[in-house]
């Protein structure tokens, strides 16, 4: 049963690699989210897709989170030591299959898998019918966006969502809904790229019989050079690299509005010139009186922050 409290948030990366400008941002705002609801903060580890997150990338991450200041109120919940629950969450969806269709195929013509009944086999993707339960949220309320349409991520929402992939990795949309259910999360803050993803899980949210938590999506961080966003896809420099701790605060805190820093725009811009340049970038080092700092600041962020002013548009840098 999950645990019941007036506001629950969670911090949810993929240890694919080291913590960049991007997800920093998303883990102080649903931090300072919790702070502001006088709720509990979480971090979860979402390392199910195990080529691409190996085991000691977790450690890193937890250790360069620690430096940010943010720590999980309870233990930490690694998705590969509950790859069972997911396994029997997907028992509970009457309208799951079996499907053999590669990627490929399902560009040229819909899964016909549904109606064959298929047994059991290797390299099989189980997948879920949502056509009905989408139907019954042609929008949500957003905490930052305001009302959010289905009509307008239509492109995104294909009906026939993975929930095991056919090399039995458990698919994202099902994890992660059985994770907030599991950790009684009452409000979901993270980036303006999963809101299509949101209308899935609400869906899910009803098939599993789930009470769905409410959503708030920060924009993202973009690149002025490339218009790229910040992440480990498009080879951002990792955070601790290009900022020490202290100034990765402060830049986070200027981009969610609490205080204003616009000269870490420029050292920002500066240092990413020299990573284009040279392929490398390294933050002074961090003395004991800037750590101390840190901790006041991110108190002093806490009490004055604002859930209702968070940016809506694209975070240029």
């Amino acid at each position: 049963m999950a645990p019941s409290s007036p506001y629950r948030g969670r911090f949810a990366p993929s240890p694919s690699g080291r913590l960049h400008l991007g997800s920093a941002l998303i883990a102080y705002g649903s931090y300072l989210c919790a702070q502001a609801h006088g709720g509990t903060f979480l971090i979860r580890i979402e390392d199910l897709d195990r080529p691409r997150c190996p085991p000691e990338n977790t450690p890193v991450m937890l250790s360069e989170l620690k430096q940010l200041g943010l720590e999980s109120a309870e233990p930490v919940l690694i998705q590969t030591q509950h790859e069972s629950d997911y396994l029997e969450a997907i028992t509970k969806l009457p309208t799951a299959y079996r499907c053999n269709c590669t990627r490929a195929l399902l560009k040229e013509r819909p899964c016909p898998c549904q109606a064959l009944h298929l047994k059991p086999a290797a390299h099989q993707a189980i997948r879920v019918d949502l056509s009905t339960a989408l139907a019954a949220h042609p929008y949500f309320v957003d905490g930052n966006f305001g009302t959010i349409y289905q009509q307008d991520y239509q492109a995104e929402l294909a009906p026939n969502l993975v929930l095991k992939r056919s090399d039995d990795i458990i698919a994202y949309n099902l994890a992660v809904v059985v994770d907030d259910q599991r950790q009684g999360i009452s409000e979901v803050v993270r980036g303006a790229d999963l809101i299509s993803a949101t209308f899935l899980q609400l869906a899910l949210y009803d098939l599993l019989g789930y009470r769905a938590p409410k959503f708030c999506h920060l924009p993202l961080v973009l690149e002025q050079h490339s218009g790229h966003k910040f992440s480990k896809q498009n080879h951002a420099p990792a955070l601790l690299d290009l900022l020490t701790p202290l100034e990765s605060l402060r830049l986070c805190l200027h981009l969610l509005q609490v205080i204003a820093e616009p000269t870490l725009i420029t050292l920002v811009q500066e240092r990413l010139e020299k990573f284009r340049h040279s392929g490398q970038v390294q933050a002074p080092p961090t003395s004991p009186h800037e750590v101390s700092e840190l901790s006041a600041l991110l108190s002093y962020a806490a009490a004055r922050f604002d859930p209702a002013v968070l940016p809506r548009q694209a975070l240029m840098l």
